[in-house]
């Protein structure tokens, strides 16, 4: 492999720029639009628990023992995505601020990182004409099932894309009998990387391992060891943080037993593998997702809810790929060059192959990661279509399988430019929809410029972390509802906003209202542009609290006794496990000590607060319906008992 792949290609590199230049155009076209919505794979929203750590809201989803110094994670909320994207934003975030501004200039990078890596195999196809292969790849530039998904969830499996392409980059073409061995240990090691940033790359293992088989068996058995054993070691360092994370895990667990019983509760509640469904069915659902992103379909489904206009999006998709299988029929008469187009195909397949046993647990976005491919190969077989080599004649024949690729690439061309404008034109009327509406945003920064002392509780998924990342974690919040908590600090004149994103909402309000004991709220609805609703918010205060207080004084209490503040608690899933004070008097042994003891509903129970006869303390919120508090003297004899109630939940 040249030392200067572009050497003598004058052309080539000023395609590279322009294509680079072309997608960062493209990239930053309505660049605040659709909202910032963020999965749980998207870690940037810890950011701010690293800058701030100190902040109201600076507590990050992280696994047991992950939290290095309390503010660096090595695995965010799951065993499946790892947090290098977070340190690759970090610097960014720490230079620009957390804005949606800095989220999309990180995005656009990593998409300049993908294109760059896809742009490098025209140095490795040996073709005369990389200038097409540069022309055809850089179509990818404008495609938005490219583009637009960066600026989704699919961002986080986009992302290591970036560390995939240099990894078969660097074993593609290349032979080792006499080769230094870096480049092995290299592409091992950014592979690995690729699988600890999301799992799904592990599903490229196959292909990976015949890459450097096929370029090592050449050189005899000796060869072949040292390069697999050389690649491998480069995996395992790459996977180095996916090893200390679980080590961490166990450490702050107790041991492996602890360890072992945490990863299969963890497995079952992420429900990864839809066992249920037949073997066919999980197929079929991993063909339609990937035909999704290929045809466009996807980013308009997920920012606005509906699909792409027209059935350009199939036609192109389907000419791109009827031109590589007849490139790979009638093309490249070299072995090399049709390995060369096969390639990524080959990868496309070991990855639907393995996503078939996920069948639908796996969407649209996770596919994405395909498209870079489909491209490669593309570009490959245009160039064995159109260019002939030195041993072939022009031909009627060949004239006719290179304009089928030309004309291909022009359908290429215009669907994706069409297809661009319709999506930023919908976007345009709507910010985008759901979820990916831009009032998302707009309530984070009101919020944090107008109330920055307040505390938000979302009742719904999917606002509460990019509603962290843009306040900068420095507004308190939490993930579920907690009345008694809102009564406490809106009576403390701390303003208390519910955010509800489903159905219901005026009820469920209502119902806040009632067991927080204050007046239901005014909800305030928070729409795209074009009225549509997405979500509403609920601000309770404490202008009533001191009438409040004086009405709903509690009545003596005969000694001996243990009580909860909260009679009742909730049973509802939005609402959380309640916090209470609990108070209690021993009566005539008040001189010595007492304890309280508390028992859930079907547990075993628990020691909680020894020491005075009377007295009154704080829970936690891990107060549940049918728990016992159980009040005992010196003698440890129970002079006192209370059960919690349960509040129905009316919601489903």
């Amino acid at each position: 492999m040249s030392a200067a792949p572009w050497r003598g290609m004058s052309a080539a590199p000023m395609m590279v720029v322009a294509v680079l230049v072309v997608f960062t155009g493209m990239a930053f076209w309505d660049w605040n639009l659709p909202g910032l919505y963020m999965d749980s794979v998207n870690p940037e929203y810890i950011v701010s628990s690293i800058l701030q750590p100190h902040a109201a809201g600076s507590r990050a989803w992280v696994l047991p023992g992950n939290s290095i110094q309390g503010r660096f994670p090595v695995f965010t909320g799951t065993l499946y995505h790892g947090s290098t994207q977070l340190y690759f934003a970090l610097p960014f975030m720490s230079a620009f601020g957390e804005t949606v501004f800095t989220m999309r200039l990180v995005q656009t990078i990593v998409g300049c990182g993908i294109l760059a890596g896809c742009l490098r195999f025209a140095a490795l196809t040996g073709s005369p004409r990389r200038v097409i292969f540069v022309a055809v790849v850089g179509l990818l530039a404008i495609d938005p099932s490219f583009v637009l998904p960066l600026r989704t969830q699919a961002y986080s499996c986009l992302f290591p894309v970036m560390l995939l392409l240099p990894a078969i980059a660097l074993l593609h073409g290349r032979r080792w009998q006499h080769a230094p061995s870096w480049p092995v240990l290299a592409s091992g090691v950014l592979f690995g990387s690729a699988v600890f940033g999301y799992f799904i790359f592990a599903f490229f293992l196959p292909v990976m391992i015949g890459l450097v088989l096929r370029r090592s068996l050449p050189g005899g058995a000796g060869a072949t060891v040292r390069a697999g054993l050389t690649w491998s070691a480069g995996v395992l360092l790459g996977l180095l943080p996916f090893f200390c994370g679980i080590a961490l895990i166990s450490d702050a667990l107790g041991g492996v037993d602890p360890l072992l019983a945490w990863l299969k509760q963890h497995g079952d509640q992420m429900q990864i593998v839809n066992t249920h469904a037949p073997w066919l069915s999980r197929t079929a659902d991993a063909g339609s997702d990937y035909w999704s992103v290929v045809n466009g379909d996807w980013p308009f489904l997920a920012m606005l809810k509906q699909y792409a206009d027209g059935s350009w999006g199939d036609i192109k998709a389907g000419l791109m790929l009827a031109v590589v299988l007849l490139a790979l029929v009638r093309g490249h008469r070299d072995t090399e060059q049709r390995f060369h187009i096969a390639l990524p195909m080959l990868l496309t397949l070991s990855f639907l192959a393995c996503a078939s046993y996920f069948g639908n647990r796996l969407d649209g976005h996770h596919y994405t990661v395909l498209l870079p491919l489909l491209y490669l190969s593309f570009a490959g077989a245009c160039v064995a279509l159109i260019c002939r080599s030195g041993a072939d004649a022009v031909t009627p024949g060949r004239i006719k399988t290179a304009a089928v690729a030309i004309g291909c690439c022009v359908v290429v061309l215009v669907t994706n430019i069409s297809a661009q404008r319709s999506a930023h034109a919908q976007l345009d009327v709507s910010g985008g929809v759901g979820l990916y509406s831009e009032s998302i945003n707009l309530f984070a920064l009101d919020t944090a410029s107008r109330e920055p002392d307040a505390t938000a509780y979302f009742a719904d998924w999917g606002l509460e972390m990019p509603f962290v990342y843009l306040t900068r974690g420095m507004l308190d919040h939490r993930d579920t509802v907690d009345p008694s908590r809102i009564r406490e600090l809106a009576c403390r004149g701390q303003p208390q906003i519910v955010v509800f994103a489903g159905d219901d909402n005026a009820a469920r309000s209502a119902y806040v209202a009632r067991l927080s004991g204050m007046a239901a709220p005014i909800l305030v609805d928070w729409t795209q542009r074009d009225g549509r609703m997405v979500f509403q918010t609920a601000r309770f205060t404490g202008r009533e609290c001191e009438a409040r207080a004086v009405a709903e004084a509690p009545a003596p209490r005969v000694a001996p006794f243990v009580a909860t503040d909260t009679p009742s608690v909730s049973g509802c899933a939005f609402i959380t496990p309640s916090t209470t004070t609990v108070h209690w008097d021993a009566g005539r042994a008040q001189s010595d000590a007492a304890s309280v003891w508390i028992q859930p509903a079907g547990g075993e129970p628990k020691l909680w607060s020894g020491g005075k006869a009377r007295d009154a303390k704080r829970t936690g919120a891990w107060v549940t319906p049918g728990m016992q508090f159980v009040l005992k003297n010196s003698a440890d004899e129970v002079v006192a008992q209370t059960v919690v109630g349960a509040e129905p939940c009316p919601f489903p």
